[in-house]
């Protein structure tokens, strides 16, 4: 275990776990976010306003999130790959 965390730090391109499990869950979010604006509140347009909308809200959300992440957790803090 100490070996992936040493070879991650040492190539910070690489994609690891966290950055896949971090897309998945924010695809899932993001498609039920769709379905309740075009199903729920009958919004034609949200197909294909929404998502390049939604996913720049993601990015500033992470980007964000990963500031105060270096600032107050360092080791938890997304590496350029994530």
């Amino acid at each position: 275990m100490r070996r992936n965390l040493t070879a991650n730090a040492a190539n910070p391109s690489h994609v690891t776990l966290r950055a896949t499990l971090i897309g998945v869950v924010l695809i899932i979010v993001n498609a039920l976010w769709i379905y309740n604006m075009e199903i729920v509140r009958y919004s034609p347009e949200t197909t294909t306003a929404v998502l390049i909308l939604n996913a720049v809200i993601w990015l500033i959300a992470l980007i964000i999130l990963n500031v105060f992440l270096q600032r107050f957790l360092p080791r938890h803090a997304f590496t350029q790959g994530e």
